[in-house]
This record gives C-alpha cells, structure tokens and sequence, in this order.
C-alpha cells in the first residue's frame, strides 16, 4: 500500500514538470507559453505565464532558439528535364548496407518514378 502511494506521488510531481514549450503568445501580462507536461497527453497543454516556468528555463530557452533557428530552404530541382530518366533499382544496391524486400524495393521504384515524372 504505501510502495503505491509513493509511486503515485511521484507521478503526480511528474505532472508539474515541463517537457516542452510548443508555442508562445502575448499575454495581458507578458509572455505566455503553452506547455506540454510530462506524461500528460498533448491535449492537456496548458498556456502558463513565463514567471510561473522560471525553474524550466531550460525549456523555454530551447523553445526559442527553436523559434529562432533559420531554416533555409533547399534548393529547387526545377521542372522534370532537370531530372535525369528513371531506371530501376537493383535488388541489392552497391549504397546499400542493407537489403531491400522485395515490396520495399517496389515501394522505392514507385517513388523514384514518380519524383522523375512528376
């Protein structure tokens, strides 16, 4: 009886911690950032206020460098004639460290196929 009582205890502190920012906003009193908490569902984020998360500064300050991060965009491989003919692969190619099966490699043709004649 009291093993389960603590290990419920713990789960329940498990429930104040934050596991991640997903989305911030402007508050009526600052900053607000809505918060997914350990072992909760994503449904029960919750927007929290920053100075109600200062001990998870942690996490607020990957949310940002998230959210500050460029990404840049790859370059555009243009219209089909820029891409060269499709031809099949092998069961077994030399790039692969693996093998493929037989419905992957259908799988693989299919999507090079299609990329070539898009």
């Amino acid at each position: 009886v009291d093993i389960q009582k603590e290990m419920d205890r713990m789960t329940r502190e498990e429930y104040l911690k934050v596991e991640r920012i997903i989305a911030s906003r402007q508050g009526a009193h600052g900053p607000e950032y809505l918060c997914k908490w350990r072992k909760l569902e994503y449904s029960d984020c919750t927007w929290e206020r920053l100075e109600d998360i200062q001990e998870f500064r942690q996490e607020t300050d990957r949310f940002l460098a998230r959210q500050s991060a460029k990404i840049e965009p790859r370059p555009f491989l243009g219209n089909r004639t820029n891409r060269g003919p499709f031809s099949y692969l092998k069961p077994n190619p030399s790039w692969l460290l693996g093998e493929l099966r037989d419905y992957q490699l259908e799988g693989v043709n299919w999507l090079v196929y299609s990329w070539c004649n898009n």
